[in-house]
């Protein structure tokens, strides 16, 4: 199954951040895992504006990157990834 992209998040505070995705950020496309991470289905290519306002919101931020499988990294992870393909050059 492919996973979707994200911005994993993780915080000292994880009731917190989520007031602030929900109310700061006006989100509510996020999944808190079992871990304590929670995953941001939004703001893939806007981190700052995440780290901004959990920052404002007096939250540390211990961890915050994107994450998941693109959906070019699913096809070559179906087909068998690159090691079989040819080059038109040969």
């Amino acid at each position: 199954m492919r996973k979707s992209r994200n911005v994993a998040i993780k915080t000292t505070d994880v009731q917190k951040t989520v007031l602030v995705l929900e109310e700061n950020l006006h989100t509510d496309n996020f999944k808190l895992m079992p871990d304590g991470i929670i995953r941001l289905y939004d703001y893939l290519n806007d981190l700052e504006t995440v780290a901004s306002a959990l920052a404002e919101s007096h939250i540390l931020v211990t961890g915050l990157s994107v994450s998941g499988d693109t959906l070019e990294d699913y096809f070559l992870s179906k087909i068998g990834g690159t090691k079989d393909v040819k080059s038109p050059k040969n």
